[in-house]
Parts: C-alpha cells; structure tokens; sequence
C-alpha cells in the first residue's frame, strides 16, 4: 500500500492547506458544489509499477470515505480525485505534475521512488501548490533539493496530522520521525 500513506495523509491536511484563488473550489458558481480538486502522481507503468499497483484501489477507498464531502473553513466541498502516471521516468513525472497544475489542483499527491518524487515536488513548489509525497527515501529528496549541513532545508510536519488521520481513518498510524527547525529561520533566506 505504497501510496496509502500520501492519500491518507492528503485527505487529511487538506483543510489545512486552504484553497487557491484560482482554484475551481474558489470558484463554485450560485448553487453548484463546489470541488477540491487533488491530483495524484505514481507509477502505474515502468520499471517501478509495482509502487502503484494499489494506488487505484486506495484511492477508490478514500473517494468513497470522502463521498459526503469535507469542510474547510464553514464551506463544504466534494472531493475530486485524478491520477497521473509517472512511468518511472523523471520528465514523464514531471509533465504529470504540470498537466494536474494546469487543470486547478488544489493538492498534488506523490508517491515512490525520487525519480517520481522529486519533479513533482519540484513542480508543485514553482507553482506555488501544495504537495505531500510518501515513500521516497527522505535523503534523496532532502539533499535532492539542495540541502547541505551549513544550508538547511526544513520541513515540518503537525504532530496532529496523526491523530486526525488515526480519527478519519481508523488506522493505526504512528510517526516515525520529524525533520524539525532546530534554530529560527534566516529572514533573508526567503520564504522555504
């Protein structure tokens, strides 16, 4: 279930992550649902396929969790899914991201190896769109960014996050660790 952890963690975090401008779930017209539009990227086809083998059936799962819809800030909103194959290839994964950007994603979800990981996260951040990944080895994607031990790259992650994803899924899920700031953030360096 490789890409349960990206899906569960998704639908969890996405109130959290608010919602575009220019998103189609800013942009609900009269009395029409309004959508949270969440674009997935994993290799279906390729050599590392078998990373998504589940991923089709998982996701049917949390569509169907989802099927009432989820609120975020008093609005309700119905929750779309659409997938994405990277083939296992860097450019095809990134073209996958940038295809899902340019329909209105609200979120990007990624799983598998840094071949997948890596350029739609990459994507994701150029176009300012949220973007959670599991499964990728943390030190390809850490470094694979740039990071270096006197240049730090941070990410963090709500201890709550788990506990709601324990809630609304009924999983038994812990942590395993967290990347944390150990020191303030270097105003000049810009927004991470």
């Amino acid at each position: 279930m490789a890409g349960a952890g990206a899906l569960g963690l998704g639908a969890t975090v996405l109130a959290g992550c608010g919602v575009r401008s220019d998103s189609p779930a800013s942009s609900g017209s009269g009395g029409a649902a309004k959508t949270l539009k969440i674009g997935y990227v994993s290799p279906a086809t390729g050599f590392a396929a078998g990373f998504g083998d589940v991923d089709p059936y998982v996701i049917q799962q949390f569509a169907k969790a989802l099927s009432g819809g989820v609120a975020v800030g008093g609005t309700s909103y119905q929750v779309q899914f659409v997938l994405k194959d990277s083939k296992f290839e860097p450019q095809s994964a990134a073209q996958a991201a940038t295809e899902l950007i340019a329909s209105g994603v609200d979120l990007l979800l990624v799983s598998s190896t840094p071949e997948t990981v890596n350029p739609v996260a990459d994507a994701a951040e150029a176009a300012r769109v949220p973007c959670l990944s599991a499964v990728c080895p943390w030190e390809a994607f850490y470094l694979g960014r740039g990071a270096t031990p006197d240049k730090p790259f941070t990410l963090l992650l709500p201890r709550g996050i788990w506990g709601e994803l324990v809630h609304r899924t009924g999983w038994a899920v812990a942590p395993v660790g967290y990347v944390v700031r150990s020191r303030p953030r270097d105003s000049s360096a810009g927004a991470a």
